[in-house]
């Protein structure tokens, strides 16, 4: 689709959709802050805005990420999370309508120019300014033209100000946190902030390619940064997390980084989020939640800590609890489409579906351009009510996005043109995608040559999807084999078996696809697995054990749901077997 034209039908789909401010959301959920947070002033620091060279532009969004870190760390004040905030970089929009959008009372505003002179001095120029929202009236607006040397002194004159103008009680170890210092060393705190901004801009594997060199030279450079320790060892585990790079090397790598801050400094916040992060990804939810659990207790308010621990929470199964958190996390990150997202993928696998179907259409109207929204759409209208015109109506406006070969989409969208009877539509989508489409996918591994022979199942050619299914399994032989610890691979494996009869094989593929990934284990993705073990059994004809899985996905919050059941081909065999009629025959859920 051309840019202009998708720019265009971005548009039309915020047009349609209803907006909810954050005042009538918080009274559209009941979500409401506690009596204590309700006394305290709510502040966001706008991204401040750069007057010097364009290449300085990380410069001072370093530094408004630093001030929003020094008094985010505070007890008495509640901060505004980054993401809400940087969706105002050069809004024209008054300090009323951002304050009533981010339910903030203050704004911090200010103008960043570094100026280097050819005589190697090194000047930096602040001017900020704090703003009630409730007339945009200046509370203080001050000016720091100081030697480059300086920064960290005024970073922290900046948030005293404000600390000062609000009434915000200190205690010691908050005073000492905001006169903190990261580093001596300028040239290495350069290129941390440079490092920080590629990586926030880049979010790729190339992204972390880039940024990991910054950072390795700025602990060269000052090897007592714990700060940069600390953010080389998360760069490494997102690589690892987000399958930019899911080698052990990468993530030894990561703790051995995080270990070095700790060890540097064991109060810094940013290391032992980290080190949370990496037992969250080594699937240790308990080791998680212990590391968490302290710096929850200092900081209440945290938007990245309220973050982590619902999604340590949602993985280890407890999704209600985790929903109190992500809601939680809402109220200081309003604008974040992520959040919403995530909050409602949680109502979806607690089945209270009018409450995702809120979340989702918040996210989408925050964020509109992201594909993998549309797929959770997809998925809700089916679960909720197996709502298939719903469903098709979404896929025309996939369609129009022209998103339909987004990997995340890919197999909701092939389930809704099965469903449909749109086989030759299903086709012309897995000729367009690339041969490794599913490799980056942490839920499931669907290669492209199993996806062709399914489509050809489902329309009687038996003989054509057989021998789709032969090449695929070959395929999935070999990944099984190169990594004997993916689950993704031996499920799939699996279903390959199983429509080539091999009954034993599939099972035993199957089974080891749950036995890698149990649900006790790891709730979030483990059902997958249990889905695709009845799946097989159904297949090859274990009824009963198809059926006792199914009962078990319906009794455990996961995405299978009865309106789903009914519609859904795959269990077609079990139509005639009493025990499914009478799953069937149950209320709806939601």
């Amino acid at each position: 689709m051309p840019k202009a034209l998708r720019i265009g039908v971005l548009a039309a789909v915020i047009a349609v959709i209803a907006v909810i401010g954050f005042g009538s959301y918080v009274a559209i959920t009941g979500q409401g802050e506690s009596s204590a947070d309700r006394t305290l002033p709510r502040l966001v620091v706008l991204p401040f805005e750069n007057l010097g060279a364009a290449d300085n532009e990380y410069f001072a969004a370093g530094i408004t990420d630093e001030v929003t870190a020094r008094l985010a760390g505070l007890n008495g004040l509640i901060v505004i999370a980054r993401q809400s905030a940087m969706q105002y970089k050069g809004s024209d929009k008054t300090p009323q309508e951002i304050g009533g959008e981010l339910d903030a009372q203050y704004l911090l505003e200010a103008t960043v120019s570094w100026q280097r002179g050819a005589d190697g001095s090194s000047r930096v120029r602040i001017r900020p300014q704090l703003i009630r929202a409730s007339d945009a009236g200046h509370v203080w607006a001050d000016v720091y033209d100081e030697d480059m040397t300086e920064v960290f002194a005024v970073q922290t004159a900046i948030a005293n100000r404000v600390v000062d103008a609000l009434g915000v009680a200190l205690l010691a170890p908050e005073e000492q946190s905001l006169a903190a210092r990261p580093t001596d060393n300028l040239e290495a705190y350069d290129l941390f902030l440079r490092a920080n901004g590629v990586w926030s801009d880049l979010f790729t594997r190339r992204g972390g390619e880039i940024a990991l060199p910054l950072l390795e030279r700025a602990v060269e450079l000052d090897p007592d940064f714990a700060l940069a320790h600390a953010s080389i060892g998360e760069t490494h585990r997102q690589m690892y997390h987000y399958f930019f790079d899911r080698t052990e090397a990468r993530l030894g790598r990561a703790k051995e980084s995080i270990d070095r801050a700790i060890a540097i400094d064991p109060t810094l916040v940013e290391a032992r989020l980290a080190l949370a992060n990496y037992y969250y990804s080594r699937f240790d939810y308990d080791r998680a939640l212990a590391e968490l659990e302290p710096i929850r207790q200092a900081h209440p308010n945290h938007s990245e800590i309220l973050l982590m621990r619902a999604s340590v929470l949602r993985r280890r199964g407890n999704v209600e609890e985790s929903i109190a958190d992500y809601e939680a996390g809402v109220r200081v990150n309003p604008r974040s489409a992520s959040l919403a997202l995530n909050l409602a993928l949680s109502y979806m696998l607690v089945r209270e579906y009018a409450a995702a179907a809120r979340e989702l259409d918040r996210a989408i109207s925050l964020s509109p351009e992201v594909a993998r929204q549309y797929k959770y759409k997809l998925q809700l209208s089916l679960q909720w009510r197996g709502d298939t015109a719903a469903a098709r109506e979404t896929m025309a406006q996939v369609e129009r996005l022209g998103f339909l070969t987004a990997p995340d989409v890919v197999p909701a969208a092939m389930f809704v043109y099965w469903l449909g009877g749109r086989f030759d539509d299903a086709i012309s989508l897995l000729d367009r995608l690339p041969r490794d489409f599913a490799s980056d996918i942490q839920y499931w591994y669907l290669p492209k040559e199993l996806l062709y022979a399914e489509t050809l199942h489902r329309m009687g050619r038996t003989e054509a999807a057989r021998a789709h299914f032969e090449s695929a399994s070959v395929a999935l032989e070999a990944l099984v084999r190169s990594d004997t610890t993916e689950a993704r691979y031996a499920r799939s494996l699996g279903i390959a078996y199983a429509r080539l009869g091999r009954r034993e094989e599939a099972i035993r593929m199957a089974r080891l696809g749950v036995d890698l990934l149990p649900v006790e284990r790891e709730a979030l993705r483990g059902v997958y697995g249990v889905e695709d073990l009845a799946a097989v059994y159904t297949i090859v004809g274990e009824h009963g054990a198809a059926i006792d899985r199914l009962e078990y996905l319906l009794s455990i919050p996961s995405m299978m749901s009865v309106p789903l059941l009914r519609i859904d081909p795959r269990w077609d065999a079990l139509r005639d077997q009493p025990r499914f009629q009478r799953m069937v025959e149950g209320s709806d859920d939601g």
